[in-house]
Order: structure tokens, then sequence, then C-alpha cells
């Protein structure tokens, strides 16, 4: 017994050591970027996207992704509206009448045919007082000097946007060199004057393809007021660098920011991180149905597993006092509330952490309703059983009628002070989208522990040991009937004709590839009796990377990628992901190490601590809701 308790402590000390050599790589690598990009910024400035022809690569998706920059897609509506009163001609060959036509089918409400081949074009609309034109020159010669001569004497009205490119070719059909392309572009200089921006030219360069509070106050040593003074500065410390290095991520132009690209192959390549934690639910993912879906699912199980956990922890422990309230609500929100702070984003915008919070509170509120019911309330009183089954039957039917009357859900939700909580971008429709596509996992992963506990009273099923839960037959079937269940559903998934139709059906259906997952996981000797570490490892950490990932995997608020080795992409990737999973795994750290402290087991020091936060969280509420009609004098 001596010899396994040395091994364990061994490897828990191996561990231990490795994660913080790692931390403490990490945090070396993010100092040397720092320095290198800050350098690159103070010498250069920190525009990235001056180059934006010259430097860069094409995707795997075949677009062009300039380095360092991260471009604006525009829609119809954002295409229609910068546009408006303004004239655009495209000057050139064949090249630019393609751009022309591209343009105009983008900004055009109806069905734009291609004209000929060899002539000038027009589209104008005169409600919007768009003006498109294409002149066709297809080489750099008098008549296209012509055009230009006649902007610049005034002769024709100069349009708001020149856009012109033709074959380098000279008058005898030879091939431009550099230096004609220098006199080109002085020439354009002198005519176009102050406004005119030429991207520069490549040359000859083909661009390449490129623990929880509660544990943790069970520690057996006790600290001196000291060494908790002093544990809790460092552990604020290391939060406030870390909080800087979210910030210049992604509120400065430290770093550069890319587009993001979707392929099948860089979706699946790095397919642990859907496994983990559903990542790419932030990426162009959304344009892939069954992908999508299939991550619904991770965040449905997620749920499922929020209203299990703490199912199972009311009903055995009986715990509802406001200590437990607050350690489980520190754990959730800490990293949130100070993101929304230092990132100036709304609470809404981590949509996550609201949606786990509110459904903690239901959890909370149908267990600690009165008369309450607990396993050892209930004893071998069946009736402590149906009123539990009662209570879980009125949750859904409130579900289901704040699910069928949007205008009396946002009703509730649009009172002050609630409205700053849940509203984004000036409305709730994001929460009561959020809300409504998974309103059934947190009441079913209630039911479904409800009935585990139930069914081990009852003696039907016995998991203390490592043999399967019923007869080989009935195993088999029911292991055989879970996969053709959820491969089903995978099949479902690819015939659904839309993403709206999806997230309908999503609610109703989501139960059946959790549930199938559960009973193959479970049901079966060999595998509930064995875990993979490394993926209770992320476990550990998964909201932490779920939050983090927004600033510091990925960028400009989840709409792109950063960039610290621009150029590398695949090297950028492993780097930003080390640091991302260390940083994570420290924030997790930090978080159980604070709530320790400002989140004790006494009940008074907890009660006036909630006082002063909510204090708090008032005057942050009163400031965001009147802080832009205060001047200051």
């Amino acid at each position: 017994m001596a010899a396994i308790m040395n091994t364990w402590k061994l490897e828990n000390a191996l561990d231990y050591t490795n994660m913080n050599t790692a931390k403490k790589l990490a945090f070396a690598v993010a100092t040397v970027l720092i320095i290198i990009h800050g350098t690159r910024v103070y010498n250069n400035g920190g525009d990235t996207c001056s180059n934006l022809l010259s430097r860069g690569h094409l995707a795997a998706d075949k677009k062009w992704q300039p380095e360092g920059c991260m471009l604006h897609k525009y829609s119809k509506i954002d295409m229609r509206k910068c546009l408006s009163e303004k004239s655009f001609t495209f000057v050139g060959d064949s090249r630019q009448r393609q751009l022309y036509f591209k343009l105009v089918k983008t900004i055009s409400v109806s069905t734009v045919k291609e004209g000929k081949q060899h002539e000038d074009i027009v589209y104008h609309e005169d409600d919007t007082g768009i003006s498109v034109s294409f002149l066709w020159q297809p080489m750099v010669n008098g008549s296209m000097e012509k055009v230009f001569r006649e902007w610049k004497e005034g002769k024709k009205k100069k349009p708001s946007i020149i856009i012109t490119g033709s074959g380098a070719l000279s008058k005898e059909r030879k091939m431009i060199t550099n230096t004609q392309i220098d006199s080109y572009n002085d020439i354009a200089m002198e005519i176009l004057m102050v406004g005119a921006m030429l991207f520069s030219v490549t040359r000859g360069r083909t661009p390449s393809v490129s623990e929880d509070a509660e544990t943790a106050q069970n520690q057996k040593k006790t600290k001196s007021t000291a060494e908790i003074a002093r544990t809790t500065l460092v552990a604020l410390a290391k939060f406030g660098v870390i909080m800087a290095y979210f910030y210049l991520c992604d509120r400065t132009p430290l770093f550069m920011k890319e587009n993001k690209h979707y392929t099948h192959l860089q979706f699946f390549v790095p397919f642990v991180w859907v496994l983990l934690v559903g990542l790419f639910f932030h990426s162009d993912t959304k344009q892939y149905l069954p992908i999508y879906m299939h991550i619904r699912i991770l965040v449905a199980m997620y749920l499922f597993q929020t209203g299990y956990g703490h199912f199972f922890y009311f009903w055995m422990k009986g715990d509802y006092g406001i200590v437990r309230l607050c350690q489980v609500n520190f754990r959730l929100n800490f990293l949130v509330v100070f993101l929304c702070m230092v990132m100036d984003r709304p609470y809404q915008f981590y949509y996550f952490v609201p949606l786990v919070t509110f459904w903690f509170f239901v959890v909370y509120g149908t267990m600690a309703v009165l008369p309450r019911v607990t396993a050892k309330s209930s004893g071998d009183n069946s009736s402590g059983f149906v009123l539990m089954m009662f209570k879980l039957l009125v949750l859904c039917g409130i579900i289901a009628l704040l699910a069928s009357m949007q205008v009396l859900f946002e009703s509730l939700f649009s009172w002050w002070p609630a409205v700053q909580l849940f509203q984004l971008e000036g409305s709730i429709r994001e929460w009561w989208f959020r809300w409504q596509l998974d309103r059934y996992a947190v009441s079913y992963g209630m039911f479904f522990a409800f009935t585990y506990l139930g069914l081990k009273k009852l003696q039907i099923i016995d998991d203390s040991f490592h043999g399967n839960l019923f007869t080989p037959c009935v195993t088999y079937l029911i292991v055989t009937l879970s996969v053709c269940i959820t491969l089903g559903y995978t099949i479902f998934m690819t015939t659904c004709s839309s993403k709206v139709e999806c997230n309908r059906l999503h609610p109703y259906i989501s139960f059946l590839p959790i549930t199938s997952f559960i009973l193959v996981r479970n049901v079966p000797g060999y595998l509930r009796s064995r875990y993979s570490t490394f993926f209770a490892w992320f476990g550990k950490i998964s909201l932490e990377l779920f939050i983090g990932q927004y600033h510091i995997w990925l960028a400009a608020d989840t709409k792109g990628v950063l960039v610290v080795i621009p150029g590398h992409h695949t090297l950028n990737m492993l780097v930003t992901s080390f640091i991302f999973v260390c940083i994570a795994h420290e924030i997790s750290a930090v978080t159980g190490t604070l709530a320790t402290t400002l989140v004790p087991r006494d009940f008074n020091t907890v009660l006036q601590r909630l006082i002063i936060f909510v204090l708090f969280l008032c005057v942050m509420l009163l400031y965001g809701h009147f802080g832009d009609k205060i001047q200051l004098f």
C-alpha cells in the first residue's frame, strides 16, 4: 500500500512539475513574441494591411489572405449602404470586367447578365444613386491616358473610386519591366494626386500556398494569515498579467489578425478541440450543417451535465446554503466578469457562461423550493420521489410555456437591471435564441440523474463492480441500438434542409445521441471502468478554454485568427494553442485559489462579501445604463 501511495505521489509530482514547466515556457515564449512584435510596431507602425497584394498567401479554400491582415466580408446590405450616392469605375481588360460583374452582382437586387466582351458597360440605380461603370481599355496606351486626362481636367465627372489594371505589356506587346512599372506608378500618382494609394506590385514571386472551490477548502493543511495573504496576492498578480495578455492580443495592433478560412482538412486535423470544448463553434463551420449540429450536441451535453451534476449534489448533500451558491457562481463567472471590463464586452457576449449560470439557478430553484426533497429526507418513502417527479414535470411545463411564447419570455428579461445582463447590441433576441436552442437539455440531465438514483434504490442496476450492467444479450442489444441511433442522427443531420430547420428540431431530438453515448459508455463494464486521462485533464479546464478562445486563440472577438508568427501557419497554430492551453490551466488554478480566499465556508463572511459584490454590480449596471448620458465638466 505504501508503494502504491509513493507511486501516486510521484506521478502527481511529475504532472505538477511538467505543467509548471510548460507554463514557464509559455510565459517565456509570449514575452519574446511581445518584444518582437512591439519592436515591429514601434519601427513600422501598427498597420499590417499596407501591402494587401504583395504579402500573403493563398488559403486552403483558395481565397487570398494578406499576411497579418483581417479583411471585412461585405454583405449585400453593407455594400449598398457604403456605395450609396457613389460611383465606381473599372478601367482595363477582361480581368477588370470580371471584377466589375462581381461587384454588380453583389450589390444588385435583381439578376445581372454579363454584357459583350469588348465594350463599355454601365450599371446605375436611381433610388440609391449607386453607379458602377466598366471602361474597356485593354492596354496602357494613349486611349487609357485620355480617360484619366479627361477626369483630371474636369471634362468628365471623376468617379468616387477608380480601379484600373491591364496586361503588363508595352505598346509593342512586350513584357513591361520593373522600371516601367515604377514609371507608371509615378505617373498615376501625379495624375490622381492626393488620396491615391497604390498597392505594391509582386515582382517575379508567386504567393506561397501556403478545483472546484469546495475541493480547495478541503485541504487538511492549514495556512497562516500571512501565507493566505501571500498566496492571494500572487494569484491576483498572475491574473492581472493574464488579463494584460488578453488585452494586448485582441485590443491592440501588437499582434496580427487574419481571416478564418474553413476547409474540411483544417477542421478535422485539430478535431480534438471539437471533442474537448467545441471551440470551432465560433468559426465558419456554421456553414456546414452536419458539423454545426454535432457541435450543438456537444453544447447540449455540457448543459446536460450541468443539470445532472447539480441535481446529484443537491439530492445527495441537501446543501442549499448561500456558501454553495456563491462558490459555484464564483467559479463560473470570475473570468467573464473581468473580461467584460477589460475587453469592454457585454456579459451576454460570452453567452455560454450566462447560459450555464442561468440553468444553475433553475436547478437550484427547482430543488430548493419548498417542500424540499433529498436522499436523506425521502429515505424509503416513495412520496419523496413522487414529489420530485412532480417538480420536474412542472419545470418542463414552464419551459415549454416560455418556449411557445417568445413575447412573454422577452418581457421577463426586458426589465432593468436584468436587461443589462441579457441583452446584446440593444436586444435580447440572441439570449432568446441561445436559451431555447437547448432548453430541455438541463431538465433532461436532472431527470436522468433522478432516474439513475431511483433505479439504484430499486436495485435494478448496480454499477459498483466492473462487469456489465445487464446480461450479455441485453448489453449487446443496448449498445447496438445506441450506435444505430447515433448513426441515424448523423445521417438525418446531413439531410436537414436548412440551419433554421435543424435548430427547430434540435431541442426535441438532442436527447437521442446524448442517451446513446451514455449507454454505450456505461452499460459495458469494460468501458465504464476506464477513462481517458487526457480528456479528463482537459475537462477540468473546459470552461476556461471555451471563454479564453475568444481573444487569445481566435481574435477580433472570434471573427479572426490570432497571428504571432506570420507566414508560418502550422507553427503559428501550435504556438498560439500551446500558450492558450497553458493560460487556461493557470486561470483555472488562480480561480480555485481566489475562491478559497474570497468565498470561505464562514456564512457571515460570505454574506458580507456578497452584499459588497451586489452593490458593486449595481454600480456597474447603473453606469452601463446611464454612463453615456453622464457628462463630465
